[in-house]
Protein backbone atom coordinates (compact mmCIF):
# COMPACT_ATOMS: atom_id res chain seq x y z
CA UNK A 1 0.00 0.00 0.00
CA UNK A 2 2.72 2.39 1.01
CA UNK A 3 4.62 1.48 -2.25
CA UNK A 4 1.20 1.87 -4.32
CA UNK A 5 0.27 5.07 -2.65
CA UNK A 6 4.20 6.36 -3.36
CA UNK A 7 3.88 5.79 -6.96
CA UNK A 8 0.78 7.46 -7.53
CA UNK A 9 -1.31 4.58 -7.95
CA UNK A 10 -4.80 3.22 -7.44
CA UNK A 11 -4.98 2.00 -3.79
CA UNK A 12 -8.19 0.03 -4.56
CA UNK A 13 -6.30 -1.93 -7.47
CA UNK A 14 -3.44 -2.98 -5.20
CA UNK A 15 -5.73 -4.46 -2.97
CA UNK A 16 -6.89 -6.55 -5.54
CA UNK A 17 -4.63 -9.40 -4.77
CA UNK A 18 -5.53 -8.87 -0.79
CA UNK A 19 -9.39 -9.15 -1.44
CA UNK A 20 -8.88 -12.04 -3.86
CA UNK A 21 -7.01 -14.34 -0.97
CA UNK A 22 -10.33 -13.29 1.55
CA UNK A 23 -12.45 -14.74 -0.94
CA UNK A 24 -10.44 -17.69 -1.89
CA UNK A 25 -9.57 -18.60 2.25
CA UNK A 26 -13.38 -18.96 2.85
CA UNK A 27 -13.61 -21.12 -0.96
CA UNK A 28 -10.42 -23.06 0.25
CA UNK A 29 -11.38 -23.47 3.90
CA UNK A 30 -15.24 -24.63 3.20
CA UNK A 31 -13.69 -27.47 0.38
CA UNK A 32 -12.25 -29.37 3.18
CA UNK A 33 -13.88 -31.72 5.75
CA UNK A 34 -14.62 -30.52 8.98
CA UNK A 35 -12.75 -30.67 12.10
CA UNK A 36 -14.95 -31.05 14.68
CA UNK A 37 -16.34 -28.10 14.79
CA UNK A 38 -13.00 -26.15 14.73
CA UNK A 39 -12.53 -23.79 11.91
CA UNK A 40 -9.37 -24.63 9.41
CA UNK A 41 -8.09 -21.23 9.74
CA UNK A 42 -8.81 -18.08 11.75
CA UNK A 43 -7.05 -14.80 10.75
CA UNK A 44 -5.67 -13.12 13.76
CA UNK A 45 -4.10 -10.00 11.94
CA UNK A 46 -4.60 -8.08 8.51
CA UNK A 47 -1.54 -6.25 7.12
CA UNK A 48 -2.93 -3.73 5.05
CA UNK A 49 -0.21 -0.69 4.89
CA UNK A 50 3.10 -1.47 4.13
CA UNK A 51 1.61 -4.67 2.28
CA UNK A 52 -0.79 -6.66 1.79
CA UNK A 53 -1.01 -9.84 4.57
CA UNK A 54 -2.36 -11.47 6.84
CA UNK A 55 -1.21 -13.15 10.04
CA UNK A 56 -3.35 -16.65 10.91
CA UNK A 57 -3.77 -19.89 12.58
CA UNK A 58 -4.42 -22.47 9.69
CA UNK A 59 -4.55 -26.58 9.44
CA UNK A 60 -1.67 -27.78 7.28
CA UNK A 61 -4.14 -28.88 4.88
CA UNK A 62 -5.62 -25.22 4.36
CA UNK A 63 -1.82 -23.86 4.38
CA UNK A 64 -0.24 -26.19 1.44
CA UNK A 65 -3.13 -24.87 -0.34
CA UNK A 66 -3.29 -21.34 0.49
CA UNK A 67 0.82 -21.49 -0.57
CA UNK A 68 -0.36 -23.18 -3.94
CA UNK A 69 -2.15 -19.88 -4.97
CA UNK A 70 -0.14 -17.95 -7.65
CA UNK A 71 -0.35 -14.81 -5.94
CA UNK A 72 0.74 -15.84 -2.42
CA UNK A 73 4.21 -14.50 -2.24
CA UNK A 74 5.29 -16.81 0.72
CA UNK A 75 4.01 -18.39 4.06
CA UNK A 76 6.03 -18.43 6.68
CA UNK A 77 5.40 -18.74 10.70
CA UNK A 78 4.44 -15.81 12.63
CA UNK A 79 6.83 -16.14 15.60
CA UNK A 80 7.61 -13.92 18.55
CA UNK A 81 11.18 -12.59 18.75
CA UNK A 82 12.38 -10.94 21.98
CA UNK A 83 15.37 -8.75 22.02
CA UNK A 84 18.27 -9.51 24.22
CA UNK A 85 20.96 -6.62 25.78
CA UNK A 86 23.55 -8.63 24.86
CA UNK A 87 24.87 -10.76 22.28
CA UNK A 88 26.00 -13.17 24.73
CA UNK A 89 22.28 -13.68 25.50
CA UNK A 90 21.36 -13.80 22.40
CA UNK A 91 23.87 -16.12 20.89
CA UNK A 92 22.70 -18.42 23.69
CA UNK A 93 18.97 -18.06 23.38
CA UNK A 94 18.99 -18.75 19.54
CA UNK A 95 21.45 -21.77 20.05
CA UNK A 96 23.77 -20.12 17.72
CA UNK A 97 26.84 -21.55 20.10
CA UNK A 98 25.80 -25.21 18.95
CA UNK A 99 25.70 -24.40 15.46
CA UNK A 100 29.56 -22.90 15.56
CA UNK A 101 30.48 -26.44 17.48
CA UNK A 102 28.57 -28.68 15.14
CA UNK A 103 29.30 -26.62 11.79
CA UNK A 104 31.86 -24.24 12.68
CA UNK A 105 29.68 -21.31 10.87
CA UNK A 106 29.90 -17.54 12.93
CA UNK A 107 27.10 -16.60 10.56
CA UNK A 108 29.68 -14.32 7.94
CA UNK A 109 27.96 -13.78 4.56
CA UNK A 110 24.30 -14.18 6.19
CA UNK A 111 21.61 -11.93 5.28
CA UNK A 112 19.04 -11.13 7.88
CA UNK A 113 15.21 -9.69 6.92
CA UNK A 114 13.02 -9.08 9.64
CA UNK A 115 9.53 -7.40 8.79
CA UNK A 116 8.44 -5.77 12.00
CA UNK A 117 5.01 -5.83 12.32
CA UNK A 118 4.38 -3.04 15.25
CA UNK A 119 6.01 -2.01 18.57
CA UNK A 120 4.05 -2.04 21.61
CA UNK A 121 4.89 1.67 22.49
CA UNK A 122 3.34 0.71 26.29
CA UNK A 123 5.55 -1.97 27.30
CA UNK A 124 7.20 -1.36 30.55
CA UNK A 125 10.98 -1.52 29.01
CA UNK A 126 10.09 1.56 26.81
CA UNK A 127 8.86 3.60 29.74
CA UNK A 128 5.11 2.90 29.60
CA UNK A 129 4.43 5.23 26.70
CA UNK A 130 5.41 7.94 24.78
CA UNK A 131 5.88 11.26 26.17
CA UNK A 132 2.47 13.39 24.84
CA UNK A 133 3.92 16.00 24.66
CA UNK A 134 6.92 14.99 22.21
CA UNK A 135 5.90 15.44 18.83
Amino acid sequence: MALARRRGLDLESSRAPYRSFLGDLVALESALPPRAGRPHATVRRRLETSFNGVALSASSELVERLRALPYVAGVFPDDSVHATTTLAQSVKKIRADSLRKVFGVIGEGIDVSIVDTGIDYTHPALGGCFDPRAG
